[in-house]
């Protein structure tokens, strides 16, 4: 009764149901790995997810104590799935403009020269559909130091579990894409300033039929 008490009050990322979700996804994950699209993960990155998570969380966990507002790991992890969702709707219309506030200009930037070619509205019958997005862990944290123009800020890289249904014109046939992709959100530790995407692994939003016929 006492060990069940205890449980009870650790913070939700140390529970043992917590733990042992992620270690679940991971397995699942490297089981399935020739099935997923990985791009900037390997499995033995993978495989070490879990760890990372436990240390990562603890890490921000304190983070959180020193800085209260700006650290609650249930609302970051529901708060991340809700803007990749968000996101990859946008980017898939080619609605960039709507994404200043979520993501940093750099990266919008990149994605109105190189990510988004016409060729890729031509190459599509309709726009991709996100079926599912899910964070499976953290995977890193950081801190970033004071610049001229902003305070100290956070670094969060999350490893999402995506997926997506394309259609393309040359085919009737729905193509179903799983993927294994980093996020990275970053925000000011001493303003209010929300959480921005600053970094997706590779750099690689969407797909053509020649990205997915070549995997």
């Amino acid at each position: 009764m006492q060990r069940a008490v205890r449980l009870a009050q650790l913070p939700r990322q140390f529970s043992p149901r917590t733990l042992l979700g992620v270690s679940g996804c991971v397995f699942y994950a490297v089981r399935n790995f020739a099935n997923y699209t990985t791009e900037d993960l390997g499995p033995l990155r993978l495989l070490t997810l879990p760890p990372r998570h436990l240390f990562w969380s603890t890490v921000l966990y304190a983070v959180g104590h020193r800085f209260p507002n700006v650290w609650t790991q249930s609302q970051f992890m529901e708060g991340v799935q809700h803007a990749v969702r968000m996101i990859y709707e946008c980017l898939a219309i080619g609605d960039v403009q709507s994404l200043h506030d979520l993501v940093k200009d750099d990266l919008l930037d990149f994605y109105r020269k190189e990510g988004q070619s016409p060729e890729t509205h031509e190459a599509w019958s309709k726009p991709p559909c996100l079926i599912k997005a899910e964070v499976i862990g953290i995977l890193n944290a950081e801190g970033v130091e004071a610049a001229e123009s902003r305070g100290r800020r956070v670094r969060v890289t999350t490893v999402l579990y995506l997926k997506e249904k394309y259609y393309f014109k040359k085919d009737d046939a729905e193509h179903l894409w799983h993927r294994l992709q980093t996020w990275t959100f970053e925000r000011g530790l001493e303003d209010d300033q929300p959480w921005r995407l600053v970094d997706v692994g590779n750099r690689q939003f969407l797909y053509l039929k020649a990205d997915i016929d070549d995997s």
